[in-house]
């Protein structure tokens, strides 16, 4: 990811941008679904995406993509370059950021457990007491429960 990150920025200063930054994002989804004593869905799935923001002779240019691979981070730089080149035969006051100085970050959710370290057997059994306790009270007639937890991955790199 980061590397991807790297290269769109490495492009788009190349091709003339005062300023360029790249978020990279991976999502990993999975859920589980009871309904009546039942399990009717589990679902597990991933999506990753990537955005090149620039500025180029005063004007803003974006372009994004889901595609993660080094010719997409290519394409994608150069395509924000071309937006802000055609924004700026439009745009009025020219953009400009305020001074800041760099910073480097990193942030990781705290948590008790890992939802993705607990076998998949202990995560519908949970759902199916939880299931069973909700018919047990009297004039209850449809019961649903559901779990769903993600796991993203987040990276912005700037010039």
């Amino acid at each position: 990811m980061r590397d991807l990150a790297n290269r769109a920025l490495n492009i788009a200063n190349g091709l003339g941008a005062s300023y360029v930054d790249v978020r990279v994002m991976e999502r990993t989804t999975e859920g589980i679904e009871v309904k009546n004593g039942r399990v009717e869905g589990v679902a597990s799935a991933t999506s990753a995406g990537f955005n090149v923001r620039v500025i180029v002779n005063g004007a803003w240019g974006f372009a994004s993509s889901a595609r993660m691979d080094d010719a997409e981070a290519e394409r994608v730089a150069r395509q924000a370059v071309q937006i802000a080149k055609a924004s700026a035969l439009v745009a009025g006051d020219p953009v400009k950021l305020s001074p800041l100085t760099a910073q480097r970050g990193f942030y990781h959710t705290p948590m008790q457990r890992d939802p993705f370290s607990v076998p998949l057997d202990q995560k519908v059994r949970l759902l199916l007491d939880a299931d069973s306790a909700m018919r047990s009270v009297r004039g209850v007639a449809l019961t649903s429960s559901e779990m769903e937890y993600s796991r993203e991955h987040k990276i912005f790199v700037s010039s």
